[in-house]
């Protein structure tokens, strides 16, 4: 006997007077009035229960939903403007197709699920860096394996992470090992997911990409770590065990950023760090200059956690502000666009960039800086700090900065040459040789000072 089994599910289904049609209709014709800008984008989420919590890509905030059921929608007011700036989540009654419309600052964590309903009217294009025909000249510099770099681009998520943000640390990354000759076992990169295989960058014609792991596409792997706390942690900790004060160090960040009540905040991937924790993990590092470059809005709350002695640093923005995109193709954010032209000395399409105000033949980090401040055209207010020896007036790519040699209880009897930017002596003979002292500063010879009758002793300035 053969018996046939019927299973029949019931499902509880909610009835809604407001189609997802029409509820995409109510929020076209709410934003119609409240003439955005034309890039905006617009986000469709479908039905979002009463009274759900949206988590925003800034940890410390998020979205509470309206009591009653909903249709949800994300408007991106500014898509060239780096989070946070201004945005509208609106929900639509799916009873009475009533609107509450909620102006934030940030977007969802999750806006790579949600459906676009508006693309960018014009996708932008353009020429992208290309150093390959510049010729590394360290003569004057340090040893390259004495110049180090972090790169720091977290994209904040799928959906926030565009395509600009990979760009500037691929323009970053090639500048300091085609024209400057970083050795690249000493640039760590960490870059949005690091190399796990799956789509992690937003692109502006709406759809989703891998972020290359090879940035100068000579195929070897470049990115090694993702862009998050645990990963600055490891880096810095490396640091820590190689540099001492003959190193220079390079910092350099981008995307976006945020702030709380008395912090600001790096968004990450997935992650954020604050300004007083990233300054722990920088204070870890013994080199004999730091110089940093943020990118991301609200990057001038960084310089007072940063500057300290020995260390220069130039933001895109003030504590309180938004960095953007530079017009009119958007391959790249404004400020690090001329901060690059500047060191680099040309401009992706070619053009030669002179930043050199001082005519030493070197950009100096606060040259670069004062470039980048004149010629950016984004609304945003670039800022400054250095302190110690040397200032950013003098350190720049190359590693090149004083520091100061103690000649102090010496004998010299071989031939001698001892360079530095400050020479500082005491008790200090010299025998039957020739001894140069080649200075950049200054010289400075105190007490019991001698050289004998027979050798040489000569100071050269360079």
């Amino acid at each position: 006997m053969k018996i046939t089994l019927f299973f029949i599910l019931f499902l509880n289904l909610k009835s809604y007077s407001i189609t997802q049609v029409q509820a995409n209709n109510i929020v076209k014709a709410h934003i119609a009035v409240l003439q955005l800008p034309s890039n905006y984008l617009l986000y469709s989420y479908g039905i979002k229960s009463a009274s759900s919590t949206i988590n925003s890509i800034a940890f410390n905030m998020q979205i509470i939903t309206p009591n009653s059921d909903s249709f949800m929608y994300f408007v991106d007011e500014n898509s060239f403007a780096n989070w946070g700036h201004n945005c509208k989540y609106i929900f639509v009654n799916v009873l009475t197709g009533e609107v509450v419309s909620v102006n934030y600052n940030y977007p969802p964590r999750d806006l790579d699920l949600a459906t676009k309903l508006k693309f960018l009217e014009n996708i932008p294009i353009g020429n992208k860096f290309n150093f390959n025909t510049n010729i590394v000249n360290r003569t004057t510099a340090i040893p390259s394996n004495e110049c180090y770099a972090v790169i720091i681009s977290g994209g904040a998520s799928k959906g926030s992470n565009w395509i600009r943000y990979w760009n500037d640390c691929q323009a970053m990354y090639k500048v300091l090992t085609q024209v400057y000759g970083y050795k690249k076992s000493n640039i760590y990169c960490l870059i949005s997911d690091g190399t796990n295989p799956a789509a992690d960058r937003a692109l502006y014609d709406g759809s989703y990409d891998n972020s290359p792991i090879d940035l100068d596409n000579d195929g070897v792997n470049d990115v090694a770590y993702d862009a998050t706390k645990n990963s600055i942690s490891t880096v810095f900790n490396v640091l820590q065990n190689k540099l001492n004060p003959n190193d220079f160090l390079f910092i350099f960040s981008t995307d976006h950023g945020s702030a709380t009540n008395n912090d600001v905040i790096l968004n990450l991937w997935n992650d954020e760090i604050t300004a007083t924790q990233f300054a722990i993990e920088v204070d870890k590092v013994n080199a004999g200059h730091i110089g940093v470059t943020m990118e991301q809005c609200y990057s001038g709350g960084f310089i007072s956690k940063l500057c300290k002695q020995d260390r220069s640093i130039a933001t895109a923005c003030l504590p309180n502000e938004l960095s953007y995109a530079k017009a009119p193709d958007y391959l790249y954010n404004d400020f690090v666009y001329h901060w690059i032209s500047a060191v680099g000395k040309k401009t992706p399409s070619g053009l030669t960039v002179n930043a050199d105000s001082n005519s030493d033949g070197k950009i100096s980090l606060h040259e670069a800086f004062q470039y980048a401040d004149i010629q950016g055209t984004a609304i945003e207010t670039p800022q400054y700090c250095s302190q110690g020896i040397p200032i950013g007036s003098s350190i720049n790519l190359f590693g090149d900065f004083c520091k100061t040699t103690s000649v102090f209880n010496q004998t010299y009897t071989m031939p001698k040459k001892i360079s530095s930017c400050i020479i500082e002596s005491q008790n200090t003979k010299i025998q039957d040789n020739k001894t140069i002292f080649l200075i950049k500063t200054e010289a400075n010879l105190s007490n019991n000072f001698e050289v004998n009758s027979g050798a040489e002793f000569e100071i050269s300035v360079y």
